[in-house]
């Protein structure tokens, strides 16, 4: 009797231990994908952060670009506009002159 109860427990014992063995050998299994699967969403995160920043940095160095030119364009035209303004306000001064000689 005390034989068969202790092939009993040992069984018993050899079943649970195969059980919680398994069990832990697929809890295992299961980390590894778990930790892929969170790095993977992590990575995906920050490359979708890091991408939004450099469209934004993009944008506005293009921006910073074409206002830098726009700015340099109205002020050359601006002192082209001034030079022909002065270049034609001599003419005029000459020609008030010349007609002013000639009475």
């Amino acid at each position: 009797m005390f034989t068969q109860m202790t092939k009993k427990t040992t069984n018993t014992l050899i079943g649970l231990t195969m059980v919680l063995g398994l069990s832990f050998s697929a809890q295992a299994s299961v980390l590894p994908s778990d930790i892929s699967s969170s790095i993977e969403q992590s990575i995906a995160k920050q490359r979708a952060e890091l991408l939004k920043v450099a469209k934004t940095e993009i944008m506005l160095s293009i921006e910073t670009q074409l206002a830098e030119i726009m700015n340099e364009m109205s002020t050359t035209g601006l002192v082209n506009l001034e030079s022909e303004t002065t270049a034609d306000t001599k003419q005029l001064a000459k020609a008030k002159n010349t007609k002013e000689g000639d009475q």
